[in-house]
């Protein structure tokens, strides 16, 4: 809950079950009155392919050369 809206200071304090909470006024971009349930946000959905996840992992893969020569130049 809104405890304190500080427009000077551009702040604003949080009382969470006697938390206080102080944030920058511009980082709260709505408020919604008490009961009223907020849109739901759009969001991109960045899972990655799982395909080789479900294949077992073996020593023998992958390319070892690669790695070897990276140890050389450091």
């Amino acid at each position: 809950m809104i405890d304190k809206i500080d427009r000077n200071n551009n702040t604003v304090d949080l009382d969470l079950d006697g938390v206080y909470l102080t944030f920058n006024l511009s980082a709260i971009r709505t408020v919604t009155p008490q009961g009223e349930t907020p849109a739901p946000v759009a969001t991109t959905n960045t899972a990655k392919d799982s395909s080789d996840d479900d294949k077992p992992y073996s020593e023998g893969d992958g390319d070892s050369s690669a790695d070897d020569q990276d140890d050389t130049n450091k």
